[in-house]
């Protein structure tokens, strides 16, 4: 079987990257809704225009998340994992890529139709959070 050239430390820092990626993912919509001053009166900014670090990540992170699966598969042996804890991460990587479809949704949708997408993002956003959260403790 060929070796990866990523060692397992370093797939171990690029999952870390990663988790604190979707930590600030995850935080951007709070921290802009939740700040004094979301937007200046004097800024033409919109609040849709502050939120495209958060849907650029949208697209990036089941991108990053399916890398860092694929180097230790690809090296043909993964020392010291747990089962568990995979398909765990395979589950919150699932859910990455429905946020990105529920996101896209959501930009073009309004009324009720909008606000019922909004809480399954939200809930698909704690799952994630929880799955990621247990993936790291199994693993």
């Amino acid at each position: 079987m060929p070796q990866s050239s990523v060692s397992f430390s370093q797939n171990n820092i690029f999952g870390w990257v990663t988790a604190l990626l979707i930590f600030f993912q995850l935080a951007w919509p709070f921290l802009l809704r939740f700040r004094k001053s979301p937007i200046s009166p004097a800024s033409s900014t919109s609040f849709f225009a502050s939120m495209r670090p958060h849907f650029w990540l949208g697209y990036a992170l089941p991108v990053l998340a399916l890398i860092h699966a694929w180097i230790p598969m690809s090296s043909g042996h993964m020392p010291h994992t747990s089962l568990t804890g995979l398909r765990l991460a395979t589950y919150a990587l699932g859910l990455l890529l429905l946020q990105a479809f529920l996101g896209v949704a959501m930009r073009s949708t309004k009324g009720i139709a909008h606000i019922v997408l909004r809480r399954v993002h939200f809930t698909a956003m704690i799952s994630i959070a929880v799955l990621i959260a247990a993936h790291i403790y199994l693993n």
